[in-house]
């Protein structure tokens, strides 16, 4: 995966965390302004799921080898 595009998915889905809680979410505004995000959960678990949400993103981009 390229360098920069990991660096620009890591800015889009960020934690947050609040008394030891941690929450995965999408920092782009999606439909009707809604995000997308996990309940309050450890940090173990929100890395795993923002972990998820990069590799499903940068699915996206791959493109085919020139194969000659």
């Amino acid at each position: 995966m390229k360098v920069k595009l990991l660096k620009k998915l890591r800015r889009i889905f960020i934690l947050k965390e609040r008394n030891g809680r941690y929450k995965a979410f999408e920092n782009r505004e999606c439909l009707g302004g809604i995000y997308n995000q996990t309940e309050w959960v450890d940090k173990k678990t929100a890395i795993e799921k923002r972990r998820n949400w990069i590799l499903e993103e940068a699915r996206k981009y791959e493109t085919d080898k020139n194969v000659l």
